[in-house]
């Protein structure tokens, strides 16, 4: 992919970053939670709790990105990323009490982040004008097969729930 005169390999090796600098990075920003949570202090104020928890999920996005291009895999980079911030957290259960507050605040804008996707479709809009039958087909079938495997998977959950005893989990 070339961007203008400067090909995408070209910014990547001008911005490289070792690998082992990212993960300080990350390591740091985890110890940092790692003393916030073990401390009540007050000296940390919510926007630095917020910025660093904002910097931890853009570094494992950007982590995500790198094993996606350096790879090659065809699964997007912030999926990556996602994942390896689950295994992250599966290690250290406490970075998720630092995270939890930021994340779920940009759950209450999610909405604001579908609008340059839908800037994109529109202008985009007449380049696919000629597969709109095909276009039209996926978007049906895939959003069915997501309301069926929603349907599915919560009904499973309920009668999971629903065998479970209601004093197994006070013994918890």
């Amino acid at each position: 992919m070339r961007l203008g005169k400067i090909s995408s390999r070209a910014i990547a090796e001008k911005l490289s970053i070792s690998f082992e600098t990212v993960l300080g990075i990350v390591f740091n920003a985890e110890s940092l939670y790692y003393d916030q949570v073990e401390t009540t202090t007050h000296s940390t104020s919510g926007e630095t709790m917020m910025l660093q928890a904002l910097a931890t999920l853009l570094t494992f996005q950007c982590l995500g990105e790198g094993f996606s291009y350096f790879f090659h895999l065809p699964v997007p980079g912030p999926v990556i990323g996602m994942l390896l911030l689950f295994g992250f957290i599966l290690l250290r259960p406490e970075i998720a009490d630092a995270i939890e507050p930021t994340a779920l605040e940009l759950l209450r804008h999610l909405s604001l982040l579908f609008i340059p996707a839908g800037v994109g479709i529109m202008v985009s809009a007449g380049k696919i004008r000629g597969d709109a039958l095909a276009v039209s087909v996926s978007i049906a079938v895939s959003t069915t097969l997501a309301i069926v495997v929603t349907a599915l998977v919560t009904r499973a959950l309920l009668r999971r729930q629903r065998r479970e005893p209601a004093g197994s989990e006070a013994a918890s």
